[in-house]
């Protein structure tokens, strides 16, 4: 608001142009840091639950129960609503869509990272948190033992 929202003056140009630097700075930062953050936030959670055996098929079923749910809720509002019927869009003049297969196994097959530190380097937050899992069955398998 201060530098003119907007529609800056040009007379604040240069210094709309120095405050780039140091935000940019800032937001690569960020992003840095949330990366590692979440490898450390998944793993130290999966170190430090600890769930009874009653209280983890407690949750299984909830887990379960709330999918069914609200795919039974999907399919019914949108076999009972239908959606998008309503509205009238103009077609698309010259863009043709090719359509795509869909591949469970290649999709499976991304999520898995071809190295440890790969998805900190290609900010795939999947990939991290595979990693992350993988690590934490492992140490917590070393420390039961």
């Amino acid at each position: 608001m201060a530098l003119g929202g907007g529609n800056p003056s040009s007379s604040n140009t240069t210094l709309i142009t120095n405050l780039v630097i140091p935000t940019e700075l800032v937001l690569k930062a960020l992003r840095a840091l949330a990366k590692p953050l979440i490898l450390v936030a998944v793993l130290h959670t999966f170190m430090t639950t600890n769930l009874p055996g009653t209280a983890g098929r407690r949750l299984a079923v909830l887990l379960l129960t709330n999918t069914t749910v609200s795919i039974l809720v999907g399919l019914l509002v949108a076999n009972i609503l239908h959606p998008g019927t309503w509205g009238t869009l103009v077609a698309p003049g010259s863009t043709e869509i090719t359509p795509q297969s869909f591949d469970p196994w290649g999709l499976f097959k991304d999520a898995v990272p071809e190295a440890i530190l790969k998805p900190l380097v290609d900010n795939n937050v999947i990939q991290l948190i595979v990693i992350a899992l993988s690590f934490g069955i492992v140490l917590r398998t070393l420390k039961s033992e």
